[in-house]
């Protein structure tokens, strides 16, 4: 069996986005 490669990276992806848009909501908050 293949390990599912594409999920994890689809998961790291949003991760990655949700953790982008939450800096820069905050930098805008304070900056």
């Amino acid at each position: 069996m293949t390990p599912s490669i594409e999920t994890d990276l689809t998961v790291a992806v949003r991760s990655t986005i949700l953790y982008v848009m939450r800096r820069i909501r905050v930098s805008l908050h304070y900056g």
